[in-house]
């Protein structure tokens, strides 16, 4: 098998991706908790949440669940409704957290619905994400 220097590079690239996803997701989860006060009535706490209809977000939003309920939280079915909708429920009450929070194309979202005076980053999910289309080099110099 012949490797070339991107398909290696695209591989631990990915890998160190995944590292950071699931050390992020685990992190903002448990973080996430300090907002879910436990009663002491023995009634389980309920947890709300939502995504927008991207997949990655819906994946990303059920990692956390699954980790809430896992410590005990009753979750309801994840809401899937447009960004700012999001920000809004999440700052009014009406939504207990969202994993969701593309820091720099969300500003305006976030400041909108009350910005820090209302909502709490708690962490990162991707770091650095970038958006748009990528290939290999090689691929990119074939077509170019």
């Amino acid at each position: 098998m012949i490797k070339t220097l991107g398909e290696d590079l695209m591989k631990r690239q990915v890998r160190q991706l995944i590292k950071q996803l699931t050390l992020g997701i685990t992190l903002t989860a448990l973080i996430g908790l300090s907002a879910c006060e436990s009663t002491s009535s023995g009634k389980t706490t309920k947890v709300r949440s939502a995504h927008s209809n991207w997949i990655e977000e819906q994946f990303q939003t059920e990692i956390v669940n699954i980790g809430l309920e896992k410590l005990g939280y009753e979750i309801e079915k994840p809401k899937e409704i447009d960004y700012p909708i999001i920000y809004v429920s999440v700052a009014n009450g009406d939504l207990d957290y969202s994993t969701i929070n593309y820091e720099k194309s969300h500003i305006e979202f976030f400041e909108n619905a009350g910005g820090s005076k209302k909502l709490e980053r708690v962490g990162v999910l991707t770091p650095d994400g970038i958006q748009g289309y990528q290939i290999d080099k090689k691929t990119a110099d074939k077509y170019n």
